[in-house]
C-alpha cells in the first residue's frame, strides 16, 4: 500500500494528502478487519494531531505492514492443502487421522469428495469423479501386490533351493526391539544411528499408525536410513501369558494372526520380511508349524546360539532391561541387568563363536538402560564384533536346511557346520577323510549314533585287504553305544555289484569276516522273492534295548531263509527294526528303541520280503 508523505506544517493540500491516506487505511482495515490495526490508527490520529505528522508516518508504515502480513497469513492457512491418504467414506477421516492439522486433505474413494480440515471440522471443498481415479487405484494396488507376491514367490524358490551360500561362522550380535513402539524412533533410532549399527523390529500390524506405535513410514526411515530389519508379531500381539497359545483350536485365526494378517500386511507395504516373533515367547506344535510356513526363522526362549543344534522355529535370545530376570547366570555373573552382565554374554558369545541376540522393549526401558544399551554398543564394536540385523545374523549362524520340530523331537538338519542332526537319536550322517582308516580300526572309534562314509582308493583297497582289492565306499553303522548286534559294516566296491557286511562279535566286540550279502545273482539255483503281509500287534519296547515278537510264517526255515521287515508305516524317531528267523516257520520282528523313553509300536501291518 503506497502512502502519500505530509510535511510537519499543515497546507490544503497537505490535508487535503492526509484525508486520502485515511482514506486508504479505512479501505484495508475493512478488507482484512483486525481490531488492532484500528486500535493503532487512533494512536495515529492522536499523534498527528499533538506531535506531528513525522513519527505518525512511520507508525501508519509499520500498522499497514503488519495488516498485510495478517492478511497474507489468513489467506495462505485459508488455501494450503496437505494431502493424506484416501479414506473409503467421510466417516472413516476421524478414525484414520485422530489428530488432523489445518490444511490436511483427504479424499473419500467412495464418492469422490475431497474434504479439507480447517482446523475445527472437515469440510467438502471439491467434488472428482470417483470411477478412474478408482479404477486406477484398484488398477495400481492390484499390480503392486503381484509384484510382490512374485517376488516373494522367488524369494520362497530360492530358500527351498539345497544350494546354500557359505558364509564363515564368526561371533555375532542382533539387537531385536518387540511390538514396534514409537520409542523406537525417539529413541533407539538416536542411539543406533550415533553408533551407525542396525537393529530388527518386530512390527504388530493392527496397530500401525496408532498415537504408540510406529508408522508404516517412520519403518521405512529406519530400514533406509540405518538398514534395519522388519518382522513379523502378529497382527493383535495376544496379551495372555501364553500369547497365540490361546489359538491354539483355531486354525484360521492363527493364519490371520501370523500370516494373512501380519507378514502379507508387511510385504503390501513394501518390507521384505522373514523373521517372526512369538508375542509372550509362547509356541506350540501348531503355532511353530504355521510360522514355518511364513517364515525362515522365529524367536522364542532364553539363552546363547552357541550349540550344534539350532531350532530355527525357537531362537533363543537375552533379555535387555524388561524381563532381565529370566536371563541365565553366564560367567559367573548373576547381576542380570547391569552393563557387566550384558558385556559378560558378549563375551561368552566370542568365545564359543555363537550368536547372541538381544531382547530389547524400550518403552519398558528407564533411560539408564537407554544409556547402558549405547555403552553396551560401544564395547561390542570396541572389540569388532559385528552388530547384524536378525536377518543377516542368521545368514551366519543359521541352519542350512531345516525340517521338523525340534521340541516334539521329530526333525532333520543340517546346520552351518554341515553337521546332520536328526531328531532326539542324534542320528549323524557323515562323510570322513578318504583313506583315513583302515579295516583293523574298532567300532569305538567311530561316533556313536553315526552313519559314517568313507572313500577308498584302490591302493588303499588293496594294501589293507579291503573286500576285492578294489576301490570303493566303507559304509560303518555305529547305531547303539552297547549292544553289538545293531552296529555293522558295509564295503561297497567300484567295480561289481556285490556289497559285503561283516558284524561285531558279541563276545569282544571284534569285527567278523566280510560275507557277500545274498542277492539272486549270487545264490544258485535261487527261489524267486516272496512277500507276506501279516497284521502284527502292538510292541511296547523300554528305553535303551530291544523287544521281540514272533508271528507265524510258513515255509521259512532257519538255516537257508534270507528274510527282511518293514512296517506299513513309519516307525517313531529312535526306533530300529529287524527280522529274525528263530525256528522253522515263524518270523521274529526285533525293534530297538535308542532313546532314553518308552515307546510303542502300535498294531499295524508288517511287510516280510524273504527267499527260501
Amino acid at each position: 500500500m503506497q502512502l502519500n508523505r505530509t510535511p510537519s506544517a499543515l497546507t490544503k493540500t497537505d490535508r487535503d494528502n492526509l484525508n486520502k491516506n485515511w482514506d486508504l487505511i479505512e479501505e484495508e482495515v475493512n478488507r482484512i478487519g483486525p481490531a488492532r490495526a484500528l486500535a493503532e490508527l487512533a494512536k495515529i490520529s492522536a499523534e498527528q494531531a499533538h506531535s506531528g505528522l513525522t513519527a505518525a508516518n512511520k507508525r501508519i508504515d509499520t500498522v499497514a505492514s503488519e495488516a498485510a502480513n495478517i492478511a497474507y497469513e489468513q489467506v495462505v492457512d485459508a488455501s494450503k492443502l496437505i494431502w493424506k491418504e484416501p479414506v473409503g467414506a467421510f466417516s472413516n477421516l476421524a478414525t484414520a487421522y485422530p489428530q488432523p492439522q489445518i490444511g490436511w486433505a483427504a479424499q473419500t474413494t467412495s464418492d469422490g469428495a475431497v474434504y479439507r480440515y480447517d482446523g475445527y471440522t472437515w469440510k467438502k471443498i471439491q467434488q472428482v469423479d470417483a470411477g478412474p481415479v478408482n479404477a486406477l487405484d484398484t488398477r495400481l494396488t492390484v499390480q503392486v501386490e503381484n509384484t510382490g507376491k512374485e517376488i516373494y514367490k522367488s524369494k520362497e524358490r530360492l530358500r527351498n533351493n539345497f544350494t546354500v551360500a557359505s558364509e564363515k561362522k564368526i561371533p555375532v550380535v542382533t539387537f531385536l526391539d518387540d511390538d514396534s513402539r514409537t520409542g523406537v524412533y525417539t529413541r533407539l533410532k538416536e542411539i543406533f544411528m550415533s553408533r551407525g549399527v542396525p537393529f530388527s523390529i518386530a512390527a504388530i500390524t493392527g496397530r500401525l499408525n496408532d498415537a504408540h506405535h510406529l508408522t508404516p513410514e517412520q519403518m521405512h526411515e529406519l530400514v533406509d536410513l540405518l538398514g534395519c530389519e522388519i518382522m513379523g508379531h502378529t497382527f493383535t500381539h495376544p496379551t495372555g501369558n501364553n500369547g497365540l497359545q490361546e489359538f491354539m483350536n483355531d486354525y484360521s485365526r492363527l493364519e490371520y494372526e501370523i500370516g494373512n494378517g501380519c507378514k502379507d500386511v508387511l510385504i503390501a507395504k513394501g518390507f521384505d520380511v522373514d523373521g517372526f516373533v512369538y508375542p509372550q515367547g509362547g509356541h506350540s506344535y501348531d503355532i511353530r508349524e504355521v510360522t514355518k510356513k511364513y517364515y525362515s526363522y522365529a524367536f522364542a526362549g532364553v539363552g546363547i546360539n552357541d550349540t550344534d543344534l539350532m531350532d530355527s522355529m525357537a531362537i533363543k535370545r537375552i533379555a535387555f532391561g524388561f524381563s532381565a530376570e529370566f536371563n541365565p547366570t553366564i560367567n559367573g555373573n548373576s547381576e542380570k541387568n547391569t552393563l557387566a552382565y550384558y558385556k559378560a554374554c558378549v563375551d561368552y558369545a566370542v568365545a564359543n563363536n555363537g550368536w547372541l541376540v538381544f531382547m530389547t522393549h524400550v518403552n519398558a526401558h528407564s533411560l539408564e538402560e537407554d544409556v547402558i544399551l549405547g555403552q553396551l554398543i560401544d564395547y561390542i564394536k570396541s572389540i569388532n564384533v559385528p552388530v547384524l540385523t536378525a536377518r543377516d545374523g542368521y545368514k551366519i549362524h543359521g541352519n542350512r536346511y531345516f525340517a521338523g520340530d525340534v521340541e516334539t523331537n521329530n526333525y532333520f538338519i543340517i546346520n552351518k557346520d554341515n553337521k546332520v542332526l536328526n531328531s532326539e537319536s542324534g542320528l549323524k550322517i557323515t562323510e570322513i577323510q578318504f583313506n583315513s582308516k583302515t579295516l583293523a580300526d574298532p567300532i569305538d572309534s567311530y561316533e556313536k549314533g553315526s552313519i559314517t562314509f568313507m572313500r577308498v582308493t584302490n591302493a588303499h583297497a588293496s594294501a589293507n585287504g579291503f573286500p576285492s582289492g578294489v576301490g570303493g565306499y566303507l559304509v560303518t553303522y555305529k547305531m547303539h553305544e552297547s549292544n553289538s548286534l545293531y552296529n555293522r559294516q558295509e564295503y561297497w566296491p567300484l567295480t561289481n555289484p556285490d556289497t559285503y557286511t561283516r558284524h561285531l562279535n558279541g563276545s569282544n566286540n571284534t569285527w567278523s569276516e566280510f560275507f557277500v550279502t545274498i542277492n539272486s545273482r549270487n545264490i544258485a539255483g535261487f527261489n524267486p522273492t516272496k512277500k507276506a503281509r501279516l497284521a502284527v500287534p502292538a510292541i511296547t519296547v523300554p528305553p535303551n534295548s530291544t523287544a521281540d515278537i514272533t508271528v507265524p510264517l510258513a515255509g521259512i526255515t532257519a538255516t537257508n531263509t534270507q528274510i527282511n521287515v518293514s512296517p506299513s508305516w513309519g516307525l517313531d524317531p529312535g526306533l530300529l527294526s529287524d527280522a529274525l528267523i528263530m525256528a522253522n516257520d515263524q518270523a521274529t520282528i526285533r525293534v530297538l528303541n535308542i532313546t532314553s523313553t518308552e515307546k510303542t509300536v502300535t498294531a499295524r501291518n508288517w511287510v516280510f520280503t524273504y527267499m527260501t
